[in-house]
């Protein structure tokens, strides 16, 4: 195993003109036409990030040895992959010391929905020498991760956040043909609407599309892909907001080396930075 010192920040930290563009499409994201109703999932703020892929060893963090899961339940290994023994369980905001030694090459694991492309990162806890992967650690000031989703959770950046189990289900249907099964669903709070799309072309990829409505006017679209064309895989994840004026739409992309089927579970969001401009 060698080790490396240094390991170079695969990406630019965005620029300050992205920040002031942000925030003043957030200050603005009220319609002079459509009020949205106070309910948490619409007026809570949305964390966002500059950049939501995994830590980053640079040479100043190199001297910054300790290191914090932001999962529960993590393994630390015996050796540098996720198929070696676990040596000791840790949980959130568990400290962990670095070693400064990586593995000589990364992996792919899906954490909360979001894949991440990391290396293994020797620690130290409680007396006990192992590998972590560096997807599910952070520094102390770093921001990274998201909380579960799944099929009652859901937590979009941009989008909102939705305690289905607080929505009334008031339709559903399916259709299929050929390689395609889709899978509708709405829900109802007040008089809002979600809709649910859930899509999936077999081997070819697979969507998922998310709808709010406010009576008949639609608030904010979110649509999701996993694409596996000519053996390229990429998935592309675009929210936009119809009660900004002018209207605006948030985007981000990823490309992945495995195809979605040689994952530990299905990504449903990007890993990346969101690039934000007006819809004309």
């Amino acid at each position: 195993m060698r080790i490396h010192s240094l390991i170079v920040l695969r990406h630019s930290i965005i620029c300050l003109t992205f920040f002031s563009f942000f925030f003043a499409c957030q200050n603005n994201s009220k319609s002079k036409e459509i009020t949205p109703v106070s309910i948490p999932e619409i007026n809570k703020p949305i964390p966002e990030t500059v950049d939501q892929n995994s830590t980053q060893i640079t040479e100043d963090k190199v001297t910054d040895k300790l290191l914090f899961s932001w999962v529960d339940n993590l393994n630390i290994r015996s050796e540098p992959n996720s198929k070696s023994n676990a040596i000791a369980v840790v949980n959130k905001d568990d400290a962990l010391t670095f070693t400064g030694e990586t593995s000589d090459e990364k992996e792919i694991i899906v954490l909360r929905s979001l894949s991440y492309n990391e290396f293994w990162l020797k620690v130290v806890f409680n007396n006990k020498e192992g590998w972590v992967f560096g997807g599910a650690v952070k520094y102390k000031d770093e921001i990274k991760g998201n909380d579960i989703i799944d099929d009652t959770h859901l937590n979009f950046q941009h989008f909102g956040t939705f305690n289905l189990k607080e929505w009334e289900k008031i339709n559903k249907s399916e259709e299929s043909g050929g390689d395609y099964m889709g899978e509708f669903v709405s829900y109802k709070k007040g008089n809002q609407i979600l809709k649910v799309e859930n899509s999936d072309l077999g081997d070819y990829g697979y969507g998922r599309k998310h709808q709010l409505f406010q009576g008949e006017k639609l608030l904010r679209e979110r649509d999701f892909s996993f694409s596996a064309d000519e053996g390229i895989m990429k998935l592309k994840e675009t929210v936009k907001i119809y009660t900004s004026n002018p209207p605006k739409q948030f985007s981000r992309n990823q490309n992945l080396d495995k195809h979605f089927g040689q994952l530990n579970a299905l990504p449903m969001l990007v890993n990346g930075v969101w690039k934000g401009s007006d819809i004309k």
